[in-house]
């Protein structure tokens, strides 16, 4: 049974082949397509089905058709049609692909009449070995397969059957065999890693005849994945030689369902690809014509998938991508044929010249019409409107002016296409009416987020409340009040394309009016506006966002906002709390922008190479995309509010983390300050950096760190700068750290002003107060190096001795014996300093001792940066990866945790248990040998061979919250008041300088009751621990060394990876319920003084959990003062 398509639409193929004409395609029916889009396809298609709802399709060219499905041609012919089909694979190997893995089915293959091959594939398992095979009969003997891989590539010659030869260099050959069976056929074992993602093949007999489908056969094996969709994009963009717009939405369409499969990055790759083709970056015509109808067809037919994927997408971010691909898209439909007969119809009521006919001649339209014929595009939008535009001034230069206003097309570019534009038009005023009826012709076909088009186009679908908000913004485009409108259209407009129909029409108006809404808010002068302006203006814009944002954290940020705004406004403790709303929206744009420029970027840099795209857009694309959306608006919102609300609270627009009388030295300006980790500078240094992530070591020679982003006071990097007597602020004001960056290369000093302001002046190099010895040289006494002697593999918390363990655990110990009982503290166990050794020296290990020892002497005999960071990543995976545990040591730390109820009985008698514990273990070992961690102790001076890693093995507390306190106040040195920083969930967040504020207040130790607050927390995620885990913690000699910190150098690892959640403070205690706080702040201080009294008054640096009404304590150390 066939259906035959007569001059249809090429797209039309797709419709058909899945559905035709709302019947199941049945098995042995074909599907042929006559006339001029028949070269599109191959003309006819042979459809069979071996299980309900699988089809294949192979396209079988019309001229071949009565030569029994095939060609007969001379060998050297048929090798070079053959090599030849290589570079058209995808566009004449047209097929319905499944999106999932093709195992246990059969293809069959119609090649001539009664004739047919068929491929069973199928996954077998054998001898711990998984693999595919594919099993090819043929009904006849004789017949030779002619074959390749994916895009004509050769397969792995170590899976090729038997009989196998290479005849070119992208195709072999393997003749069929007979089977025991009596059947004819080749037997493939493919080995799973090294699966392609389809077979592609042509038949040829003894005779000489070729079997090729006007192309190939081709069976797929396993799913579209990112690099297949890739390359068949690049394909077809670098090597087709008739290729347009036309082809490439045909291409679209056809492989948005295997994007959508894919994830996030295909999406995000089919939007780079769409977005390259509407900044013209790739070719829209190339030796391609189509018809008005056709190209109607293909825009429509794609950007209808794409209102789908926008509005029924399976996750968040492929209805981001979709609704992003959709705004480049025209929306395709409308009168097209009045395009083609439009002009032509003008040309002839008008008397002008067209073809022979006699009349006025106009060069300018006769080319036009001539392209409107053959590959009419969004272009013509802007053509019709340049030339309305001459025709009421007689101006050419006005002509290019509009042309490339209205649409970035140059003169050199219309005088360069297939169809090329060099005519300049005759001033035929008269025709201006008929011009601007088809202009709108023009927008109904090509134009996509046209405010005015879409109204129209989409009426239809709304209902009177929003077609008259609708219009009255048309009528009132420049009033004050127009973005509040556009929001309440939006979200109405929302109701209907989230609810029944998506409608291409009512998706495009909603993107338009999202459009008009951030040039609205572009408009508007921040700098005049008010505080309460400013903060109705942010709700305003993220309530837009969120409408197609297709995020629950933007959400949960708009619902705090608006929870803020509600209450007594323009006091010091609202200001502190604005200021938390404020900077968590901060982080949550931040995020969303980032995961936008993350994920197209990397695809614009492969596609734009690919294609020969220009760098500049290439190395601009991400950040244009990001620049483009109108979330973007809320950056410059945000940094004027932000200044408004720290004058409000009091707050200087710097937060000084570690402060010393001065800072002298050289400045010099980094991105980061991880990006000078292990350096050593022989003069003072003041750095300048926008980023500073708080687990950095400061470098030697560094006198000062001003920095752009938020430092917790008690992170890593703000103990180790107090420490090292290293300066170290926070700027909040983008325009002042701006001004500092000029200060580069010169010789400054920096002082802390009386209100808390850094001050930065410029002095003379000789007047550095002689700071350069001081300040830039530290070495360690050979005194603080020591021999671990090693008595036993595991220790009990009462086996806790110095010179066994390192500081961590001895503090446990002392903690345990001196502490209330109130005060809780999880069970501990250690393998102490020393065990590593033994490990890695234990036969049982000898394979990974050798190449270990080894990259230790490599690591000490080089100082090439590259191969430092190359050998230590090698020591650290061979210390995870490779180590095997001695028996005798898992059954000591096995029978010592459950001793001590650290873990259930027998629960690392389970060997996945078990494994978890043993890589935690490893890993917490390795961090010896991290870039940050040998880095740093090169630039002290301690060799290797000082520093011993125990690990301290603890339960860790379900926690609800995480606290560290310094008992004596960081900054103020005042023993009677105590600093303390609270985090929801683990404080891994808190001392990793996770971006954002914690919640941060002082007490006097004498008045619980009077806590000032600093800042309410806005930190974008909380780290959970899995419920029953263990941590192994770094328990190094680090601490125990003189003139050395070693505190978070090395890891710490949870043995179930804790969760991240991101935090919704508009319903956290720790902000709304005033109640709570106080017995929360109250408990974690009387902690506090009661460590600092069990170590005999000492200040302490403590670091704990409040979970359900208890506080417990992870660890305390002395507190550090310089």
């Amino acid at each position: 049974m066939a259906l035959a398509l007569f001059d249809a639409p090429s797209s039309v193929f797709s419709r058909a082949v899945a559905n035709r004409a709302g019947n199941p395609v049945a098995a042995g029916d074909s599907l042929r397509i006559h006339g001029k889009n028949a070269r599109n396809f191959g003309a006819a298609i042979v459809l069979s089905r071996e299980r309900p709802g699988r089809c294949v399709c192979s396209a079988v060219d019309d001229e071949c058709s009565s030569q029994a499905y095939g060609s007969t041609m001379t060998s050297i012919d048929a090798q070079a049609q053959v090599s030849a089909c290589a570079s058209a694979t995808s566009h004449r190997c047209s097929i319905l692909q499944d999106l999932e893995s093709h195992v246990d089915e059969t293809f069959t293959f119609v090649f001539k009449p009664e004739s047919a091959v068929t491929v069973t594939v199928s996954l077998k398992d054998a001898l711990n070995e998984t693999f595919y095979e594919v099993l090819l009969s043929a009904p006849l003997g004789g017949l030779t397969l002619h074959w390749a891989v994916n895009n004509w590539s050769l397969p792995s010659a170590s899976w090729w059957p038997s009989g196998t030869v290479q005849v070119t260099d992208r195709a072999i050959e393997t003749p069929f065999t007979r089977s025991e069976s009596g059947s004819w056929e080749i037997s493939m074992k493919i080995p799973e890693l090294e699966v392609p993602r389809c077979l592609v093949f042509v038949l040829k007999d003894t005779d000489g005849a070729w079997y090729n489908n006007n192309g190939c056969f081709q069976v797929p094996l396993k799913c579209f994945e990112l690099n297949d969709l890739m390359e068949q994009v690049i394909l077809s963009e670098t090597t087709f030689d008739n290729w347009s717009l036309f082809n490439r939405f045909i291409l679209a369409s056809e492989l948005v369902d295997a994007a959508e499969e894919i994830g996030a990055n295909g999406m995000a790759f089919m939007y780079t690809w769409l977005r390259f083709s509407a900044l013209k970056q790739l070719t829209w015509y190339r030796k391609c014509n189509y018809q008005s109808k056709d190209i109607a067809y293909v825009q429509e037919r794609l950007a209808s998938l794409m209102a789908e994927k926008a509005a029924r997408g399976k996750d968040p971010t492929i209805k981001k991508f979709a609704r992003l691909i959709l705004s480049t898209l025209p929306r395709g439909g409308g009168d097209a044929d009045q395009i083609r007969m439009g002009i032509l119809n003008i040309m002839r009521e008008n008397g002008i010249r067209e073809g022979h006919r006699p009349g006025i001649e106009d060069h300018f339209l006769e080319q036009w019409h001539q392209k409107l014929h053959t590959n009419t595009s969004s272009e013509d939008i802007h053509i019709c409107e340049a030339y309305l535009h001459f025709l009421r001034t007689n101006n050419m230069d006005n002509f290019y002016q509009t042309l490339w206003n209205n649409g970035r097309i140059s003169k050199e570019w219309i005088e360069t296409m297939d169809h090329p534009i060099t005519g300049h038009p005759v001033h035929l005023p008269h025709l201006i009416p008929a011009f601007q009826h088809f202009l709108w012709i023009l927008k109904t076909v090509h134009s996509g987020a046209d405010l005015d088009v879409m109204a129209e186009m989409s009426k239809g679908y709304l209902d009177d409340e929003i077609k008259s908000i609708i219009y009255n913004i048309l009528g009132n485009r420049d009033a004050w009040w127009i973005p509040g409108e556009l929001v309440k259209a939006r979200k109405k407009l929302e109701k209907v394309w989230r609810g029944g129909l998506v409608q291409r029409d009512v998706m495009l108006l909603d993107i338009a009016l999202n459009n008009f809404f951030g040039l609205s808010i572009g408009r508007i002068d921040k700098s005049a506006l008010s505080g309460d302006d400013l903060c109705e203006l942010l709700s305003l814009v993220l309530e837009n966002c969120c409408i197609d944002a297709e995020s629950e954290e933007l959400n949960m940020c708009l619902k705090y906002w608006n929870k803020v705004k509600a209450e007594p406004r323009w006091t010091s403790t609202w200001a502190l709390l604005a200021m938390s709303a404020a900077d968590r929206i901060a982080l949550s744009v931040e995020d969303y922008m980032d995961h936008i420029y993350k994920i197209v970027q990397p695809n614009a840099e492969i596609l734009g190479k690919a294609c020969g795209i220009a760098e500049s857009y290439i190395k601009n694309f991400g950040e244009e995309v990001v620049r483009g959306q109108v979330l973007f608006n809320i950056s410059g919102l945000l940094q004027r509010l932000q200044s408004i609300l720290r004058g409000t609270a009091g707050l200087s627009t710097w937060q000084v983390v570690s402060h010393q009388p001065s800072a002298v030295g050289k400045v010099v300006v980094l991105p980061t300050l991880s990006s000078i980790q292990g350096l050593t500078y022989s003069e003072p240094h003041v750095v300048l950096t926008e980023k500073v992530d708080g687990m950095e070591d400061i470098p030697v020679g560094v006198t000062a760190v001003l920095c752009a982003s938020t430092v917790d006071m008690l992170s890593h990097v703000a103990i180790r700068a107090r420490d090292s007597q290293v300066l170290l602020s926070s700027c909040f004001s983008s325009e002042e750290f701006g001004s500092l960056k000029s200060f580069s290369g010169q010789h400054v000093l920096v002082n802390i002003g009386a209100s808390g302001q850094v001050l930065v002046s410029e002095c003379d190099e000789c007047a550095e107060h002689d700071l350069k010895a001081e300040n830039c040289t530290t070495h360690v006494k050979t005194s603080s190096i020591r021999n671990y002697q090693l008595e036993k593999l595991v220790l009990s918390e009462d086996e806790f001795e110095e010179g066994k363990v390192g500081a961590k655990s001895i503090k446990i110990s002392m903690m345990r014996k001196a502490l209330d009982k109130s005060v809780l503290l999880p069970p501990s166990i250690a393998l102490p300093l020393g065990v590593f050794e033994s490990v890695m020296n234990d036969p049982i290990n000898s394979g990974v001792n050798s190449p270990f020892g080894f990259s230790l002497q490599r690591l000490k005999a080089t100082s090439d940066s590259e191969r430092i960071s190359t050998e230590l990543a090698r020591i650290r995976g061979l210390v995870r990866t490779k180590l095997t545990v001695p028996k005798d040591l898992k059954r000591q730390v096995t029978s010592v945790a459950e001793a001590c109820g650290l873990i259930p009985t027998g629960a690392w008698e389970n060997e996945d248990n078990w494994e978890k514990a043993w890589q935690a273990i490893c890993q917490v070992w390795s961090s010896k040998w991290t870039d940050r961690a040998w880095l740093s102790r090169r630039a002290h001076g301690i060799p290797d061979e000082a520093l011993f890693m125990g690990c301290l093995i603890q339960k860790v507390i379900a926690t609800d919250y995480a606290f560290v306190i310094h008992t004596m106040h960081p900054i103020a040195k005042d023993p009677e008041l105590m600093f303390c920083e609270i985090v929801p969930g683990l404080g891994e967040v808190l001392v990793g300088n996770h971006k954002g504020s914690a919640f941060s207040f002082t007490v006097a130790k004498s008045n619980l009751e009077e806590a000032r607050i600093l800042s309410l927390p806005s930190k974008r995620v909380g780290l959970f621990a899995a419920e029953g885990t263990v941590i192994a913690r770094s328990d190094s000699n680090g601490e125990d060394l003189e003139g050395f910190s070693g505190a978070g150098l090395y890891d710490s690892v949870t043995v179930d990876v804790s969760k991240e959640v991101v935090l919704d403070y508009s319903e956290e205690r720790l902000i709304w319920d005033h109640a709570f706080r106080g017995q929360l702040l109250k408990a974690v201080c009387q902690v506090g003084i009661n460590v600092e009294a069990a170590f005999n008054g000492q200040p302490q640096d403590i670091e704990g959990v409040y979970s359900s009404g208890n506080v417990a304590i992870v660890q305390s150390r002395p507190q550090i003062l310089n």
